[in-house]
């Protein structure tokens, strides 16, 4: 996984560069899914966090 910062996140665009308030979008077929996830690891501090990018999340 790649850490980022927050700002890096916020500025992160899906495969074909289209983004809407800060938040990449992944289209599949007639389904769209707005998705923001970040994890908190369990040897985090406070404000300390890893984002996970869309090419990173497997949708089943």
């Amino acid at each position: 996984m790649n850490a980022t910062t927050a700002a890096d996140a916020a500025t992160a665009t899906d495969a074909s560069g289209r983004m809407e308030s800060g938040v990449p979008h992944l289209d599949s077929g007639a389904v769209r899914v707005d998705a923001e996830i970040e994890l908190v690891s369990s040897g985090a501090t406070a404000g300390s966090r890893d984002a996970i990018h869309a090419d990173e999340v497997s949708m089943r």
